[in-house]
């Protein structure tokens, strides 16, 4: 399971609901992607996710 860490995003989970009313559990996974940032203050790249 991903969690970001800057902002705390986890899986949610969430009732699909079915035209007669059928409730079914899915796990909705938080869209996280790994980003590059560029520290002024260490003069290097830092790797985030």
């Amino acid at each position: 399971m991903a969690i970001c860490e800057l902002t705390g995003k986890r899986p949610v989970v969430k009732n699909l609901v079915s035209h007669s009313n059928i409730k079914t559990k899915k796990i909705a996974q938080p869209n996280v992607q790994k980003r590059r940032l560029f520290s002024q203050a260490l003069g290097d790249w830092l790797l985030s996710a």
